[in-house]
């Protein structure tokens, strides 16, 4: 019996791949990665993590040092060529049905990668509520017999007080013209809002934003006329002017893609921190030119 099962092992042994023929395996599969061009990173990767798993199989380590290097960085590379940012972001989409960012963009209904990307980010999950968050679906107001046309898009609220407040602005494009079918249109861009808080003092109220810029908001004695929604609000245009711009329009476009906060005050005393975000910013610019490049 004992001679029969050692029989039987040294027949399997004898039967399995020698030492020299498992390593002409790897070999072979190691050369084949090796060929493949560097502008085919996915095919890479999928080379190197087949090697780990016949290396693995076989009992051997003749790449064990340089494979796991080589799948951590043609993860990403893959990750990258297919359009998402890293693996992470390529793993995360994965998981969710989406094999390329091309995919995501399209079936979200965004314009482009980069609207995907700062939407997400920001919470909102497809093209049309971006739309909506964004100022790209405004209120339009018309009085063909005065010449006038009003749009006005979202209202943002400020998230951070340094007092009992409420402060808010939005967006809006005045339009007026004297007769129709002559080009004697006035298109504008416009920012109004809301400072409504409870500590008035005898002292103008205005913003700094994070450039160092400040502009006049309204004066507390001379705006009983402009008296917002609650005690002590003011309701006002904003005045977009000062020694660096000459309107709001030039101004938000020296902001485009830059982080843009406006700290409120009241004399000396700080009253509210408004972030007038990218996502806002940049739809609403969009909506302008295109409206009034287009508007007949």
């Amino acid at each position: 019996m004992k001679r029969l099962l050692l029989l039987t092992v040294i027949f399997l042994t004898a039967c399995g791949p020698s030492i020299e023929e498992k390593k002409k395996e790897v070999e072979l599969l190691f050369a084949s990665v090796k060929a493949l061009s560097i502008s085919q990173p996915c095919e890479i990767l999928k080379g190197y993590l087949d090697l780990e798993k016949l290396e693995w199989g076989k009992r051997t380590s003749y790449y064990a040092d340089i494979t796991p290097e080589m799948i951590t960085l043609y993860r990403e590379n893959c990750a990258i060529s297919l359009g998402f940012l890293d693996f992470n972001e390529k793993l995360k989409l994965n998981t969710l049905g989406f094999k390329s960012y091309d995919q995501f963009v399209q079936e979200k209904g965004f314009s482009n990668s980069n609207e995907a990307r700062e939407a997400t980010k920001l919470g909102y999950s497809s093209g049309e509520e971006f739309a909506r968050a964004s100022g790209q679906n405004p209120r339009i107001t018309e009085d063909e017999f005065a010449g006038s046309s009003w749009l006005t898009f979202k209202t943002i609220y400020a998230e951070k007080y340094y007092q009992d407040a409420n402060v808010w602005m939005f967006f809006g494009i005045s339009h007026t013209w004297n007769k129709i079918g002559v080009n004697d249109d006035n298109i504008g861009v416009s920012a109004q809002g809301n400072v409504a808080f409870g500590d008035a003092n005898e002292s103008d109220i205005y913003f700094i934003d994070n450039y160092k810029n400040r502009f006049s908001y309204a004066d507390p004695w001379e705006s009983a006329h402009q008296k917002g929604d609650t005690p002590y609000g003011y309701r006002s245009g904003i005045y977009c002017r000062n020694n660096n711009y000459s309107n709001c329009h030039q101004y938000f476009l020296s902001m485009k893609d830059k982080k843009l906060v406006w700290r409120f005050y009241n004399g000396g005393s700080r009253i509210a921190d408004l972030e007038i975000p990218n996502l806002y910013r940049n739809g609403f610019l969009e909506y302008f030119e295109n409206y009034r490049t287009s508007f007949k």
